[in-house]
């Protein structure tokens, strides 16, 4: 017996962290675990797009629109949009994952309008939640895609990606 809370011990301890235990008689057992802050947080909007879910940093996203509220048309090369007195490029979601993404815009709920974009509708499935986000190393194949700020583990324990907006804006206009 015993033997747990010493591997607790080790565990936390291997870390940086610290264990305290503080023992009153007859009154209980207090224990205060101290483990290091040594990870990045950002708000992030969790997209859905064919049943996929992404990150995007919130502070990239300006405004999300209901697609529904727009006036749409085609043009030769792509689709446009009036929102009140602008007019906007649709573009699916897909482009900014994929820069040769040659599909339309397709009949979507949502669209967002990033702050280094603001003439460009990204439209996604749904908009799943706004949160914070543990942002993680990018490891394997994903270290040589630029585009992606980190990894994450959505709330349902699914791993997701986390998306450099501006570079991948800037991708898609050069």
């Amino acid at each position: 017996r015993g033997l747990g809370l010493d591997v607790l011990k080790e565990s936390i301890e291997s870390v940086g962290g610290k264990i305290r235990v503080h023992s009153k008689r007859f009154e209980g057992i207090e224990f205060l675990v101290t483990i290091p802050y040594n990870f990045n947080v950002i708000e992030g909007m969790v997209v859905e797009l064919a049943g996929k879910q992404y990150v995007l940093p919130l502070v990239n996203v300006s405004r999300v629109v209901l697609m529904e509220d727009l006036k749409l048309w085609d043009s030769e090369s792509d689709t446009l949009g009036r929102l009140k007195d602008s007019i906007f490029h649709i573009v699916p979601f897909e482009k900014l994952l994929d820069r040769r993404y040659q599909g339309k815009f397709a009949n979507r709920s949502f669209g967002l309008i990033f702050k280094s974009a603001l003439d460009i509708i990204f439209t996604v499935d749904a908009i799943v939640r706004k949160r914070p986000v543990v942002v993680g190393k990018k490891t394997g194949s994903l270290a040589g895609q630029e585009w992606i700020t980190g990894t994450t583990v959505l709330m349902d324990g699914q791993p997701s990606v986390i998306i450099d907006v501006s570079k991948v804006i800037n991708n898609i206009r050069n």
